[in-house]
């Protein structure tokens, strides 16, 4: 199981799925993420920022960061 934060790498708007294009979108400054996460094109310099998550008694947990925005290598905020 993965999770990632909703909250774009560039400047912190929040990303969207698009189904018809089956990527993710930020709708601010255009950038665009697979459904994997990983950066397609935009002005964001990293993928989309991954978070902790697990399965407890059938509730699905994640722990969720803010991290650095507009910064290639990811650093906790």
């Amino acid at each position: 199981m993965r999770a990632l934060s909703a909250t774009c790498p560039h400047l912190g708007c929040a990303v969207d799925f698009d189904p018809q294009a089956g990527h993710f979108r930020c709708p601010c400054h255009t950038s665009a993420f697979g459904a994997d996460g990983k950066r397609i094109s935009g002005p964001a310099k990293r993928d989309m920022d991954p978070l902790d998550c697990s399965v407890e008694e059938g509730k699905v947990l994640v722990r969720f960061e803010r991290f650095k925005q507009d910064v290639a290598e990811r650093e906790k905020a």
